[in-house]
């Protein structure tokens, strides 16, 4: 059922000032037609919806009441005008206004401006109009606005002066470049316009004699300084749009109006950081658009870099750096704009990845921010969720900041100081509710809500591992949704499976590199883990109180990925080694008080059980916690300072290997500090065994494998473990590190790739044997990447004569079963002549 006059007026921010307005208008309407206005027609809704919302407008539309009659009468009163319509309309108005008549002029572009705002403004607050494209209208009618001035301003000094022409007799032409949000064509609307003016060259001038030598610069000069004073001096009648030359070339020093060839130049040898940011939104909106089209190519080589430098990003840093300070300057009541988590950081970081992969990647040269992060998505730059994120905090935050500026047409950011405003704004906002404060509530928590999910994407582009966070985020959020521990099981094993098929997706249409897509399969597993500890960290947490030393201090606990986890090389199906470690010695403080031993082996358990627990969406992972001290007979979860003494004292050969792949992947943060400097130093600073006794541990632990678990005929090869296999080449990789590691910081990290890498700057392998352990590792990683996709088994076994043979040749880039057959031979002969080049005396294919 439509809502009554009155109770729409009741919905609005201030109801009491709502009505009064909307009498005296109805007082002022009735004079000028001799009857009343028909509210409850469809297209008189949005201008009702004024009152009690917007003061500077509803004064606007008494004062002029025909107004009203010319919006309900426009086919445009609830959907939006396309900009050739909005020109026309203004043609029209100005038509008969001679270059002279400057306060006619004014006048009608004021009047344009205001009652554009009025149909905007209404079909916003009726609902008929999403943000996104309100703001794309209001850059319609800016760019409308500031032709017309533009022309008409160009018209007159051209009368007076004569056109500006080149040395060659033909026009000297100039353009308007809008910047910021209006350059987004996502203007708000009291936001002031970012112009840059241009002209084709600075050779020629204007043609009458009597303008006495008037050169190409000083007309342009003086048609930036009369078209700022057309748009920006405030009248009886207001201003069309306050102007800011600030970003042009040399700032405030420069001059108002550059040469297209000078403003290259500017660019190419001068241009700093910031301005980079500044010209992504470049645009021309006025003049010679062909020629700031020019302006916008020239500048792409300047914005947008073929490759980013590591100082590139510590000039971001900085510029981050000077947002905290600007954020932070000032007390009192929150700015939307430069608080935390606010535009401003939405704005940074998006543009921040558009220039880190824009040089090479043109489809994210998008000026309108929702395009750019839609962009950043589609190019798996950004995760679905984080988009999702940012696009409805940024929709939330600009239409935040239309309602704060269009009550009163001021250019402001800062959400009110007293609580009677605020709960205008909120009521505005549309969180309505007849008790006291509630839509104030609502408003707060959902402000509270967006910053704090953009401040955690925002810090961790800078100061983390950015994919990670997003991904933390995501099932965050699914886990929110959660009601009991069943549900959170479920949601880790549906976000898992999910987030599996988007990389899939990724990997299988070659959008990331095969290193990326394990990387990406390993921080799903990192969040799945990280998440499972939280879960039972709060659960024990409640039931038995804080674990602590005896000294009172927090006891810590650390999971700890090995083997593929460690490595971030986890593949389709991989299993998650996890080893679990914990401070030391104490109890918990709560009521039912028991041993840090006896808490911790029950988080371990838990952390076990939620993440294999089978659901309806399958396991999570399969966890495999072999790896610790002593193996199966070893205690599930053991101390640091015993986990540092085994492995110092008692641990096997084969055990040092498997430390070369251990990271902390979940638990305290000042705990899993300490947890990595003690791998690091056992797994690479303590001096490593003798190379002979290395080598022969690895033929053990290879020949054993060989015996007891590969089972080939000639019709079936083992991949991983058979001779000449991917395990043969992680032994290569490994001896060499373990051998040379000990001296060299380099070589401390535990991905292959980065290994292989390493050894050879570090000289430890020259470049042939690089190449080929790199090119052998890839073929092998996508050959059990795509085999386990088309069996959705964890194989590691390839059968020449299993039913996906054929597309798993396929899909390796070769014509048939015979040529992968050929191919895989050919790579473990040579995989097994590195191998044995490594182990001399060792047992070859």
């Amino acid at each position: 059922m439509a809502l009554s006059t009155r109770e729409i007026i009741d919905l609005s921010g201030d109801p009491a000032r709502g009505a009064a307005d909307l009498a005296r208008f109805e007082e002022v309407y009735a004079k000028t037609y001799g009857q009343g206005i028909h509210w409850m027609a469809a297209s008189a809704r949005p201008l009702l919806a004024l009152f009690g919302n917007s003061l500077a407008l509803a004064e606007k539309l008494k004062a002029n009441p025909w107004w009203a009659e010319e919006i309900m009468a426009s086919p445009y009163a609830s959907k939006r005008k396309p900009k050739p319509v909005l020109a026309s309309e203004l043609s029209a108005a100005i038509r008969d206004i001679g270059p002279a008549d400057e306060e006619a002029l004014w006048r009608a572009l004021r009047s344009f401006k205001y009652r554009e705002m009025i149909r905007l403004v209404g079909q916003d607050l009726a609902g008929s109009i999403d943000l996104k494209e309100m703001l794309a209208e209001w850059s319609d009618i800016a760019d409308t606005l500031i032709e017309a001035a533009y022309s008409h301003t160009h018209q007159a000094l051209s009368d007076r002066y004569g056109p500006p022409t080149t040395t060659a007799g033909v026009p000297c032409t100039g353009a308007v470049m809008a910047l910021g949000k209006l350059g987004a064509q996502e203007l708000n609307l009291s936001s002031d316009i970012d112009l840059i003016i241009i002209y084709a060259t600075d050779e020629g001038g204007c043609a009458r004699p009597e303008s006495m030598g008037l050169t190409n610069h000083e007309f342009y000069t003086r048609l930036t300084m009369e078209l700022t004073r057309t748009l920006s001096t405030p009248t009886p009648a207001g201003f069309v749009f306050r102007v800011d030359h600030e970003l042009r070339p040399e700032g405030p020093q420069g001059a108002l109006a550059n040469s297209l060839p000078a403003a290259e130049r500017y660019y190419q040898y001068f241009g700093h950081d910031w301005e980079r940011q500044a010209m992504i939104r470049v645009r021309p909106v006025a003049g010679d658009l062909s020629l700031g089209s020019q302006f916008v190519e020239a500048l792409r080589p300047f914005v947008y870099r073929r490759s980013i430098s590591i100082s590139d990003l510590s000039h971001m840093r900085e510029m981050k750096e000077k947002m905290d300070h600007k954020a932070t300057f000032g007390h009192g009541v929150f700015d939307i704009k430069l608080g935390a988590g606010g535009i401003r950081e939405i704005e940074f970081l998006v543009q921040a990845l558009q220039q880190l992969y824009g040089g090479a990647r043109p489809f994210l040269r998008q000026a309108n921010t929702f395009e750019a992060i839609d962009a950043l998505r589609r190019s798996s730059i950004i995760h679905p969720y984080a988009a999702e994120l940012l696009t409805s905090a940024y929709s939330f935050l600009r239409r935040l900041e239309n309602m704060l500026q269009v009550k009163d047409d001021l250019q402001t950011h800062r959400l009110p100081a007293d609580g009677a405003n605020l709960d205008q704004l909120a009521r505005t906002m549309g969180y309505r509710n007849q008790k006291p404060g509630i839509a104030v509530q609502k408003l707060t928590a959902n402000l509270a809500r967006h910053t704090a999910g953009v401040t955690r994407l925002f810090r961790a582009f800078f100061e983390a591992d950015y994919d990670l966070m997003e991904l933390e985020e995501a099932i965050r959020g699914n886990l929110a949704k959660s009601a009991n521990e069943e549900e959170e099981a479920d949601s880790l094993a549906w976000f898992k499976q999910q987030e599996l098929r988007r990389i899939q997706h990724l990997d299988l249409e070659e959008k990331i590199p095969l290193p990326v897509a394990l990387r990406k399969l390993s921080a799903v597993a990192d969040v799945v883990v990280k998440c499972a500890w939280e879960m039972a960290a709060d659960g024990l947490a409640s039931r038995y109180g804080q674990p602590r030393h005896e000294s009172k201090g927090r006891a810590g606990f650390a999971v700890v990925g090995m083997g593929r986890l460690g490595s971030q090389e986890m593949d389709y199906g991989s299993d998650l080694d996890l080893i679990f470690l914990h401070s030391g010695a104490g109890a918990t403080d709560g009521q039912r008080s028991i041993s840090n031993i006896e808490f911790f082996t029950k988080m371990a358990q838990r952390i076990i059980s939620t993440i294999t627990l089978p659901t309806r969406y399958g396991k999570a992972f399969q966890v495999d916690s072999e790896l610790r001290p002593s193996g199966q007979s070893g205690t599930l979860v053991a101390s640091l300072e015993s986990f540092c003494h085994y492995h110092t004292s008692a641990a096997q050969v084969w055990e040092r290997l498997a430390l070369l792949k251990a990271r902390p992947v979940a638990g305290e943060e000042s705990f899993l500090k300490e947890v990595g400097i003690a791998l690091n130093s056992l797994a690479y600073k303590h001096p490593p065994p003798p190379a002979e006794l290395i080598r022969t541990e690895i033929e053990r632990l290879r020949k054993r494998s060989l015996d007891e678990r590969v089972k080939e005929d000639g019709e079936t090869y083992n991949i991983k473990i058979g001779q000449g296999g991917l395990s043969d080449l992680e032994y290569v990789v490994a001896y060499h590190q373990l051998c040379a590691a000990h001296h060299r910081p380099s070589l401390w990290r535990q991905n292959t790739f980065e290994v292989i890498d390493a050894l050879l700057k570090e000289g430890v392998m020259d470049e042939e044997e690089h190449k080929a352990l790199l090119d052998h590792l890839f073929f092998y990683r996508q050959l059990m990447s795509r085999l386990r996709l088309l069996t959705g088994r964890s194989t590691d076994s390839v059968g020449f004569k299993a039913p996906y043979i054929e597309a798993l040749s396929e899909q390796m880039g070769l014509g048939s079963p015979a040529a992968l057959r050929e191919e895989i031979d050919k790579r473990r002969k040579e995989v097994g002549e590195l191998y044995s080049k490594a182990m001399p005396g060792k047992t070859q294919l």
